[in-house]
């Protein structure tokens, strides 16, 4: 905060009479701006006397406004509210002052004082020069009355909007440009505070949206479930559209998928979890659209969301014609197995038509009886009378004929009461030139037909069924008798196998005996060894006996002699050879 000499604190030059004067001026705008707001109250809102003011809008904030303006003038008003303002932050100073003293006051509760002043007076400084209502030697007043209630909390200051010199307004002025580049200064330091703490907020925000599981598909909304779509598309290398991208156009609509999804309000760990799982959660594709129009492909990983999501984005889809066609499709990704290939369902007629079309394939697993057979596909057209045209389609591959009976049935007794004909067929892919059932009529006697059929052909299935079942059985009942014949065999050939094991068994009795006694004698013949081999050493003596320290003496002083006399011709030409050598 700027400090400046107050040269403008000391009484005016015409003394206190003209001070108390400006006072009293002051007092008089002040009423007058009462007087004004009354009569507009009164005359706007018909308040009487005693009452409590009635809160105001925006818009009467503004015409009260501009009536006190017109009638107390503008100049007068600003002068009248920072005299107030001043007064008002001077008896914070002083009231601060007394805190000071009382006890218990501490360092922290002088530093909160003091943050609080220093707000006070920059409300009332950036005010001042936002405004700059009051000319530039006034606002200078202004903040030299606020420095002496700073600095002189004791003291009264008096009015502030005295006569000035010349010097005075100087020094005003030069206040007063102090002042605004405070304001400056502080309002930078109070929007880079603001960034910072926005900066935190934001990160915490994130940390706390990062640290929590990733959300169900169906807790996001529908811009999140969109940005999670184009994820499973582009991962899947398809656009929105369901058409097949090459490998770089693949890549960049990866990247740009991510970076949306992002901006939608899912977290990485939400991306990272969706890709982590993608081959999961793109196992069934559902396509809806205008047939030569708008087309949109989602993917799910669960047949019912599939359905149940589809229905829901083709009822409020405002690009799909309320009365005009559309197409829906689902069906499952081919992995090879052939539960895929009984997964696809598709539609076309108009819009509710084909909505109805898939919230009733959502309930075909309700109470039917599914039987697995080969995989057959099932089409039913409502034709316009006359003209042969179709008006509305399904088609599907499902597990069997009889399920393809059960789902023709469904769709032709779901038909409204004004359809005039409808067609069904139902087709072997292994042999689609003839198909397994073909009729047209009227719903009412397509129905019947088709109720008829089912039962027929249950009944073909159920004595398909039961031929099958006989045949194994007597498959096993042929495999029982040949198991229980070789049974037989193997009880007769026991007994022959249990006398057998008797004589194999006294057998290995009888060796086992004959190798006790065997081992019995070689035990006793050792002793006998041994016993003649003590007697005969005890009976030689020691220096003839075998390994006796006399015996191994006795040899070695034997070959010592006959080392000794093989040497002493040698020994005794080196001694004569010696002594010649000395001679001469």
């Amino acid at each position: 905060m700027f400090m400046s000499n107050d040269n403008n604190t000391t009484a005016h030059a015409d003394g206190p009479a003209v001070e108390d004067e400006i006072v009293r001026e002051t007092g008089r705008t002040l009423g007058q701006i009462m007087a004004v707001a009354r009569s507009w109250m009164q005359s706007r809102k018909g308040r009487q006397s005693g009452v409590k003011p009635p809160k105001l809008s925006r818009k009467e904030r503004r015409e009260l406004a501009e009536a006190i303006r017109e009638q107390v003038g503008e100049q007068r008003i600003a002068e009248a509210w920072y005299t107030k303002r001043v007064n008002d932050y001077h008896s914070e100073v002083v009231a601060a002052g007394l805190r000071r003293h009382q006890p218990g006051f501490t360092a922290a509760d002088a530093e909160n004082d003091a943050a609080r002043l220093e707000g006070i007076r920059y409300g009332i400084e950036s005010t001042l020069h936002e405004t700059a209502v009051l000319p530039l030697e006034q606002r200078g007043q202004v903040a030299l009355a606020l420095n002496a209630a700073q600095r002189n909390p004791d003291r009264p200051y008096g009015a502030i909007f005295k006569p000035m010199d010349r010097q005075q307004e100087r020094v005003a002025r030069q206040v007063a440009v102090l002042s605004e580049n405070w304001v400056a200064e502080r309002r930078e330091d109070n929007a880079r505070l603001v960034a910072e703490q926005r900066e935190r907020a934001a990160k915490l925000a994130e940390a706390r949206r990062e640290a929590r599981p990733p959300r169900n598909y169906d807790e996001l909304d529908q811009a999140q479930r969109n940005a999670v779509q184009a994820l499973r598309s582009a991962h899947v290398d398809m656009d929105r559209a369901g058409n097949e991208l090459a490998s770089e156009a693949a890549e960049k609509a990866r990247e740009q998928a991510i970076e949306a999804a992002r901006a939608a309000g899912l977290t990485r760990r939400e991306v990272g979890h969706e890709i982590d799982y993608m081959y999961e959660h793109t196992y069934y594709a559902a396509t809806y659209g205008v047939p030569g129009g708008v087309q949109v492909t989602n993917h799910y990983p669960f047949r019912e969301e599939a359905l149940s999501e589809t229905a829901r984005e083709m009822s409020w889809d405002r690009r799909l014609p309320r009365d005009g066609t559309v197409f829906v499709e689902v069906g499952a990704r081919h992995d090879g197995f052939a539960a895929d290939d009984v997964q696809r369902r598709s539609a076309m007629g108009p819009r509710h038509e084909a909505i109805n079309a898939v919230g009733r394939w959502s309930r075909e697993s309700e109470g039917v009886i599914e039987y697995f057979d080969t995989p057959h596909e099932v089409a039913v057209a409502r034709i316009e009378p006359g003209t042969g045209k179709v008006l509305a389609s399904e088609i599907a591959t499902v597990t069997s004929e009889q399920a393809a009976l059960d789902f023709a049935h469904n769709s032709v007794r779901s038909a409204s009461p004004d359809t005039a004909r409808m067609r069904v067929e139902v087709t072997d892919p292994k042999h689609p030139e003839s198909p397994r059932y073909s009729e047209y009529g009227l719903p009412g006697t397509l129905s019947n037909k088709l109720a008829d059929q089912r039962v027929a052909s249950r009944e073909e299935l159920f004595r398909a069924q039961l031929d099958t079942y006989h045949a194994r059985t007597e498959e096993y009942s042929q495999e029982y008798h040949s198991l229980d014949r070789r049974h037989r065999l193997s009880i007769e050939h026991n007994a022959d196998l249990t006398d057998r094991n008797a004589d194999l068994t006294r057998q290995l009795a009888t060796m086992i005996a004959e190798r006790d006694q065997a081992l019995a004698e070689a035990k006793q013949l050792r002793g006998e060894r041994d016993q003649a081999v003590q007697k005969l050493a005890e009976r030689t003596p020691k220096a003839e006996r075998f390994g006796s320290p006399e015996r191994q003496a006795a040899a070695a002083r034997e070959t010592a002699s006959a080392n000794a006399f093989a040497n002493a011709p040698v020994n005794a030409f080196a001694a004569a050879t010696e002594r010649d050598g000395m001679e001469r």
